[in-house]
């Protein structure tokens, strides 16, 4: 969702290395002495969209069973802007899962009940 983490470790080319937050390595396969130099986390623009979910068993201290990020942008037109959604569930496990075949069904749709209706068919398709 264009957020980004900045890893220092003399084993990278000019000390550092700069991840998206879905490609972000294990922590095992870091170098040693690998440590957390930033996180950037972008703004949304004025037709931009985010959303976040958590689903946990319990409200505190529970592990989250499903997490769930979408973002899009809308252009002047009412249209979704090509490049501009990402759909991605995550959960209890080590999974990321990036709704591709969602995201391109909703490329220069106007945001309707039918789009959502539409994108949700995509989706549940394997």
């Amino acid at each position: 969702m264009g957020a980004t983490v900045t890893i220092g470790s003399n084993s990278f080319e000019g000390s550092s290395k700069t991840f998206e937050l879905i490609d972000l390595p294990p922590t095992e396969a870091l170098p040693p002495d690998a440590v957390i130099l930033s996180f950037h986390i972008p703004f949304t623009k004025a037709t931009e969209y985010v959303q976040t979910y958590r689903i946990a068993r319990r409200k505190q201290m529970a592990h989250p069973i499903v997490n769930a990020g979408f973002r899009l942008r809308i252009g002047n037109d009412g249209k979704v802007e090509p490049g501009q959604v990402t759909v991605i569930y995550g959960g209890l496990a080590q999974m990321i899962y990036r709704a591709g075949k969602t995201e391109q069904a909703l490329i220069g749709q106007s945001w309707t009940k039918d789009t959502l209706a539409k994108a949700l068919e995509v989706l549940t398709k394997k």
